[in-house]
C-alpha cells in the first residue's frame, strides 16, 4: 500500500499555533504575503542592521531575498544581489540612519519545491509593540480621531517623503567633492537625489490658524510663517518632509515633530510647519499628479 501526499499552496501558507490561523493575502507584483514568516530586526546604530527570520518546516527547501524600504509601503530595494540560503542577513545600507527613524524589511521566500513560488513577509522594523489590550484601544483612538479629521476639522493634504537614498542628481551633485554645487535645483529640489521626494501619500491634517503677526524692522516687514498641525499615526511623518495643503495650495516644510504615544507606539503626530516662499522649487511638487490640481493647469 502506498500513500501519496501533496501540499497545496494554501496549506503551505498557513500555520496553526494555539488555534490561530494566518491567512495569506496577495501582495504587490502578484506575489503572496504571509504572517507565517517571522522576522526580527537587530539594529546597531550607524554601523549595521541584522535581520533574522524563520519559516514553517513544512515549506521545505527555500531561498531568500531581503528588501529594505524607508516606509512600510515601500518602495523596496533588494539588499542581497543573489538569493541566499541562510536565515539571517547583516547589512550596512541603513547604517547612517538616525535613531529617530525606522527602516522596514521584507523577507521574500522562494519555495524551490513548489515551482519557485515567492512568498513575502509583512514589513518589519525595530519599533516597539503594544500588548493586545492597549493595541485595541490605540486603534479605537485613531479611528475616532480620523473621523474627526476627515469629517470636521481636517484639511486634505499630501505628504511627500524626502529622499535620502537613490540615484544622485545629475544637475547639481558633484561626484568629486560629494556635495551640492547648485542652488534651487528643479531636479532634486535640494535633496541631492534625483526626483527629490517620493510619490505623495494623502492624509487629513488639522492646521492651526496662521497668526497675523507682523514685525517692522530696518529690512522691511517680517511675517510669521510657522504654524502647528496634527494628524493620526499613519502615514509616518519625518522632519524635512514636504506637506501640501489642498485648497490654497500652501507648501510647508516639516521642521519638528512631537508624537503622542501609548507604550512607546505613536497614536498621534503633532508637527511644526514652516510655510515656504512662493518662489521655492518645492512648489513644483503640485505637478506630481495630485487629483485636486488639474494637470492642464500645471
Amino acid at each position: 500500500m502506498s500513500l501519496n501526499v501533496s501540499f497545496s499552496l494554501g496549506f503551505l501558507l498557513q500555520r496553526n499555533t494555539l488555534g490561530v490561523t494566518y491567512t495569506p493575502t496577495v501582495a504587490q507584483s502578484g506575489e503572496f504575503q504571509s504572517a507565517a514568516i517571522s522576522v526580527t530586526i537587530y539594529p546597531r546604530w550607524y554601523k549595521q542592521i541584522s535581520a533574522e527570520w524563520s519559516i514553517p518546516a513544512s515549506w521545505g527547501n527555500c531561498l531568500f531575498n531581503v528588501y529594505f524600504g524607508q516606509t512600510n509601503d515601500g518602495p523596496w530595494e533588494l539588499i542581497n544581489p543573489t538569493p541566499i540560503t541562510s536565515t539571517f542577513l547583516t547589512e550596512n545600507i541603513s547604517r547612517i540612519y538616525s535613531i529617530y527613524t525606522h527602516g522596514f524589511y521584507i523577507v521574500e521566500v522562494i519555495l524551490l519545491g513548489q515551482g519557485s513560488i515567492k512568498i513575502r513577509s509583512t514589513p518589519t522594523t525595530w519599533q516597539n509593540t503594544q500588548n493586545r489590550w492597549v493595541a485595541l484601544r490605540s486603534i479605537e483612538v485613531q479611528r475616532r480621531e480620523y473621523i474627526l479629521l476627515s469629517k470636521f476639522v481636517g484639511v486634505k493634504s499630501y505628504i511627500f517623503r524626502r529622499k535620502t537614498y537613490g540615484k544622485r542628481c545629475p544637475n547639481c551633485w558633484s561626484v568629486s567633492t560629494e556635495q551640492i554645487i547648485k542652488d534651487h535645483c528643479t531636479i532634486c529640489m535640494g535633496t541631492s537625489f534625483e526626483g527629490g521626494y517620493f510619490d505623495p501619500a494623502p492624509l487629513y491634517v488639522q492646521y492651526d490658524p496662521t497668526p497675523n503677526d507682523r514685525t517692522k524692522t530696518y529690512f522691511g516687514v517680517l511675517e510669521q510663517n510657522q504654524i502647528t498641525g496634527w494628524t493620526v499615526s499613519m502615514p509616518e511623518i519625518k522632519n524635512d518632509d514636504i506637506l501640501i495643503r489642498t485648497g490654497d495650495w500652501n507648501v510647508y516644510l516639516i521642521d519638528k515633530t512631537a508624537d503622542t504615544e501609548l507604550q512607546s507606539v505613536t497614536v498621534k503626530q503633532m508637527m511644526v510647519l514652516t510655510q515656504l516662499g512662493k518662489n521655492s522649487v518645492e512648489y513644483n511638487l503640485v505637478t506630481r499628479g495630485l487629483p485636486e490640481f488639474p494637470q492642464r493647469y500645471v
